[in-house]
């Protein structure tokens, strides 16, 4: 587990762990199954109606955008929390 509690790195931690995975398996067991896991998926995991839009945005600059963000670390470019802008 990453020390700081930093869910981007604990993705790029399984990354590295199991490289076999694909990433699209690896952001959706941090959203929809984490969502689905803690039985909250009726209000969080994926972006619909009516559900709270926590996410953040990453500057990427490949057609591959969620490998890139495993393979570089860098800073979410924003953040939003529920309505609210960070």
């Amino acid at each position: 587990s990453a020390p700081d509690l930093n869910l981007v790195e604990e993705l790029w931690l399984i990354h590295m762990d199991h490289p076999e995975l694909p990433v699209e398996v690896i952001f959706e067991m941090a959203t929809v199954r984490g969502a689905r896991a803690l039985g909250m998926a009726d209000q969080i995991g994926t972006i619909e109606p009516g559900k709270s839009a926590d996410f953040c945005v990453f500057k990427v600059n490949s057609r591959e955008p969620l490998r890139e963000l495993l393979e570089s670390f860098r800073p979410p470019f924003q953040v939003w929390i529920d309505d609210l802008t960070a």
